[in-house]
């Protein structure tokens, strides 16, 4: 699901930036302070066909329980750290990924400074403001204010859109170039839509007592962000944001099984259909904004199927009762929404995004909802959030423009931990790095694991 136009990175390296240093010593600090040790996270080998018979449990008989006959050894062997709610072979490249980053930042820290190219100095700055948590408390919402003062002064649905076609502003629109799916040997421009600060529709739909405890706890999170930005009454705010993506949710926005249907979500379609959907909409203004208007045609994913369509693929009175309005009854929603609530949606979600870069309230509250009330995680690595901000942001800001790329907010909030919680203490001396992930252990030799 295409959940914003991905080109957020620059804005969120630019806030870093623009947080003063307070204090020179925090380099040398990095340089010379040994890391606490973090906790060793699981590893697993997969032997030469998937198994390892000598970690099969001589204690649990496979007839008896199965998966603790292959898998008890290894568990037993990898307790899950506090910081994941899950851990798989995904995981595993995750973490090798941030180990081969902190020992690029290693070396990079290890270089006389009149000898690090643009590209390294900016890496260097970025962390070491990143690191920088007094003078990030102290600075406020002073490096977000010019972008926040850029939303509320929009005079018009056309001023708000042409700001969310640009790098660092969220936008409830978003596309992305990758191979045609039905013709690949041309690249084409995918356009959809998203708008949900929950995971996922079902979030909104769910009527159950822990649902709904979920969605008030999601809408006190936005009360706080519009709060924070200075809203009268930030409840009532809150109340009409909440209220604009429920009806994302429930009208508009299609279920997760539908959207598995490959033949269903590649629709072609032209800029003049586009525009007849967009109405008042500057559609067509944004894809020239974007660099999208140069592809050869446009492929939808969520637009509703004639008759005929559903019945060429097949499709019963169930499974047409899962597909909203998609992306027409988008274009529809936001040409009837006040600007005033778009502009609350565009500062909550810009608030959010940037929450590891403003002051630790504003990090602890996104990882109350997201790291604790959706996923589960008991503890936070900041430098883990700090490596994906160096591979998105700083290389993304260093190499100009890029092709847009889809955002799946389940992805997003994935890194929804607080940097409080575990201290964004100076890790460069630990070199420690190899192979077996930074834990200095062998990889495990037993049965594949099952994510958990």
């Amino acid at each position: 699901m295409i959940r914003k136009a991905a080109i957020l990175g620059a804005s969120a390296f630019a806030l870093v930036l623009s947080t003063p240093a307070l204090a020179d010593h925090h380099e040398e600090d990095a340089a010379t302070t040994q890391a606490k040790a973090e906790p060793a996270t699981p590893t697993m080998s997969f032997g030469t066909w998937g198994i390892d018979p000598t970690l099969l449990s001589s204690e649990i008989a496979p007839g008896d329980d199965f998966f603790a006959h292959a898998n008890q050894e290894w568990l037993d062997a990898n307790p899950l750290p506090a910081e994941f709610s899950r851990f798989g072979a995904f995981n595993l490249l995750r973490e090798k990924s941030t180990t081969d980053v902190k020992a690029l930042i290693v070396e990079l820290a290890a270089k006389p400074a009149d000898e690090l190219s643009a590209d390294e100095a900016r890496i260097m700055a970025v962390y070491k403001a990143y690191l920088d948590t007094d003078a990030i408390e102290a600075a406020g919402l002073a490096p977000a204010q010019g972008h926040l003062n850029k939303i509320v002064t929009a005079q018009s649905l056309g001023d708000l859109a042409m700001l969310w076609a640009k790098p660092g502003y969220p936008s409830p629109f978003g596309g992305f170039v990758s191979v045609d799916a039905k013709q690949p040997d041309q690249y084409v421009a995918y356009l959809g839509f998203g708008g949900l600060g929950l995971p996922d529709r079902d979030y909104y739909l769910d009527e159950s007592e822990k649902g709904r405890e979920i969605q008030q706890k999601y809408k006190d999170y936005i009360a706080f962000l519009l709060g924070e930005a200075g809203y009268a009454d930030p409840v009532a705010a809150a109340e009409a944001v909440y209220a604009l993506e429920d009806k994302i949710a429930r009208d508009i926005e299609w279920d997760r099984t539908v959207r598995r249907n490959r033949d269903l979500t590649y629709n072609v379609v032209t800029g003049e259909e586009i525009a007849a959907w967009a109405g008042e909409f500057p559609a067509l203004s944004i894809l020239d904004a974007t660099g999208l208007s140069k592809s050869p045609k446009y492929v939808v994913g969520q637009l509703p199927p004639s008759d005929e369509r559903a019945k060429e693929l097949g499709l019963d009175e169930a499974t047409r009762a899962k597909i909203g309005s998609g992306l027409p009854g988008m274009l529809a929603l936001v040409n009837e929404t006040p600007v005033a609530t778009l502009q609350a949606w565009t500062i909550k979600e810009f608030l959010s995004d940037h929450a590891d870069v403003l002051p630790s309230r504003f990090d602890e509250a996104r990882f109350e909802l997201y790291g604790k009330t959706l996923q589960v995680y008991l503890e936070y690595s900041a430098y883990r959030e700090f490596t994906m901000h160096i591979r998105q942001d700083a290389a993304g800001y260093a190499r100009t423009a890029r092709p847009l790329e889809a955002c799946d907010r389940r992805d997003r909030r994935r890194t929804g931990r607080t940097r409080r919680q575990v201290l964004r203490r100076p890790l460069l001396p630990a070199r420690e790095q190899g192979g077996d992930g930074g834990t200095g252990r062998e990889p495990a030799r037993g049965a594949r694991p099952v994510d958990r």
